[in-house]
């Protein structure tokens, strides 16, 4: 018993670092030429908990939906609508797999903790800019600002999404455009 016990960790160990590795070269691909920090890796193996993306992984028999309990393979794309002409997150992708009453997840997530902002600032960059990268940047800044403030208290969380390297080109941005009231 505890000999298939080890065999199981020790083969689901290298499935995860066999997909970790695919996934970081196709991620890295992806997002390799953009302003923001880089994106990681976040694994869940156990019961089935997790929906694909609201729902608990299902499929449908006679109109009727019957939870998955032996085999099912998702890939879930970057959620994401436009409310009001802004691009709102909903939620981040995935690849779920269902194999006898387990779930194993993993999602892509951006490597900071303010994951609703990377991802509104990334689309808005790739989807409504245009030109050279500082160009692009620029307009970013423009059109999605990352700036709270509550009362005398401002946050700007472009510092905790750019990549240090575009630190200074949103300093300057800063300097320049700053509203005197």
């Amino acid at each position: 018993m505890k000999l298939e016990g080890l065999l199981l960790k020790r083969q689901l160990s290298f499935l995860r670092r066999i997909i970790n590795s695919i996934i970081n070269k196709i991620v890295s691909l992806l997002v390799i030429n953009y302003p923001l920090k880089g994106l990681t890796l976040k694994f869940y193996f156990g019961e089935i908990e997790h929906g694909v993306p609201y729902f608990l992984p299902r499929k449908w028999v006679n109109d009727e939906p019957i939870p998955v309990k032996i085999f099912q393979f998702k890939i879930i794309k970057l959620g994401w609508k436009c409310k009001l002409d802004e691009i709102r997150f909903e939620y981040s992708p995935m690849i779920s797999i269902v194999l006898f009453g387990k779930q194993m997840c993993i999602w892509i997530i951006p490597n900071t903790n303010y994951e609703e902002l990377y991802w509104e600032a990334l689309l808005t960059y790739k989807l409504r800019t245009k030109g050279t990268k500082s160009e692009r940047l620029i307009q970013l800044f423009k059109k999605y600002s990352c700036t709270w403030s509550t009362g005398e208290v401002v946050t700007d969380y472009y510092y905790n999404i750019l990549k240090s390297k575009h630190i200074k080109t949103y300093n300057e941005w800063i300097k320049n455009n700053l509203l005197i009231i």
